[in-house]
């Protein structure tokens, strides 16, 4: 009678030991960084057309209202495939190239007014984040065909925010920028700083 268990325990074990094994298959050698294009958040529902599209003045000069679009984020992998990094890319309906912005997940694009009387409105990309009301809006011209940007400030996007209200014309070489920020007493405050346009 011992022999019938000892035998029954051993069938079991040996039963649930290839029951129990799966082959591993090795991970193929990857390099230092991977591009993969694909959006920033691919298992939410696909953007609309209208988050993405985005009437904007004239951005070349050509007295024709522009429209600005906005690529899915392109997103970099380490080896570890970690996101390591986002790149939006905005194209224009116009013959203009494309603006390229680093570090974000996506945003909207704002259309204000001339700022340097070159005939051209210049425009403001606000990013989106991943988390809290802080965040932060960015100020482009376009000039000799070439993007620049002009400036950039910190908002807390939580509250009502109006995005043209805080670009300011004072003069064809300078602006005015309203910005966010917390002060020392913890309280938030909003200041402004004078931007002088270089290109």
């Amino acid at each position: 009678m011992k022999r019938f268990v000892i035998v029954i325990f051993l069938l079991l074990i040996l039963v649930q030991c290839t029951i129990s094994q799966t082959p591993i298959e090795p991970k193929p050698a990857q390099s230092q960084f991977t591009l993969i294009n694909e959006t920033a958040d691919a298992d939410n529902e696909e953007e609309s057309p209208a988050d993405t599209v985005f009437v904007i003045g004239d951005i070349n000069g050509d007295n024709i209202t522009d429209t600005a679009f906005i690529d899915p984020p392109l997103v970099i992998y380490d080896s570890l495939m970690y996101e390591r990094e986002y790149i939006v890319t905005i194209t224009f309906s116009c013959n203009v190239p494309a603006l390229v912005i680093e570090n974000s997940i996506g945003g909207f694009v704002l259309d204000i007014t001339d700022l340097d009387d070159d005939g051209k409105d210049e425009i403001i990309y606000v990013y989106e984040w991943l988390s809290s009301c802080w965040g932060h809006f960015e100020v482009q011209s376009y000039s000799n065909n070439r993007w620049y940007k002009l400036a950039d400030a910190g908002v807390y996007w939580c509250d009502e925010v109006g995005y043209a209200s805080r670009v300011n014309k004072i003069s064809k070489d300078k602006f005015e920028i309203i910005e966010d920020a917390m002060g020392d007493d913890a309280i938030m405050k909003q200041k402004k700083r004078v931007v002088k346009i270089r290109k």
